[in-house]
């Protein structure tokens, strides 16, 4: 998975940086195709915001996250993000097929008729 992270009016540390890959890291047990991770991080006054953007199977996953640390930011999006793809995942999984009628076999048919033969 390819990640890029942006920082918008702070500076970025290697610390963090470490942080957000690990994380994402883990969101690849999901076994899904995902080629691109998309974190921008913004520091507004007191807010400290995040934002990761996943595109997983030709579709979009999009989770902000605000807070006063941007760490807690950071980890409360990728629970939403790990919640998004669990649901996904169970959504998208092939299900079993339907029941139908069960066939019977031609023994049993056979024994079935000379059943009612008898009681004749």
């Amino acid at each position: 998975m390819r990640v890029t992270i942006t920082g918008r009016h702070f500076e970025l540390t290697e610390a963090l940086k470490l942080r957000i890959e690990e994380k994402l890291a883990k969101i690849e047990r999901f076994s899904l195709r995902i080629p691109e991770a998309n974190v921008t991080l913004a520091v507004e006054k007191y807010r400290h915001k995040a934002e990761i953007i996943l595109h997983v199977n030709h579709s979009v996953m999009t989770s902000k996250a605000e807070s006063d640390d941007m760490y807690v930011s950071v980890d409360s999006c990728i629970d939403k993000l790990q919640r998004m793809l669990r649901r996904y995942k169970t959504k998208h999984a092939p299900k079993p097929p339907k029941s139908g009628p069960v066939p019977v076999s031609r023994k049993e048919e056979e024994e079935d008729e000379e059943d009612f033969d008898d009681e004749e």
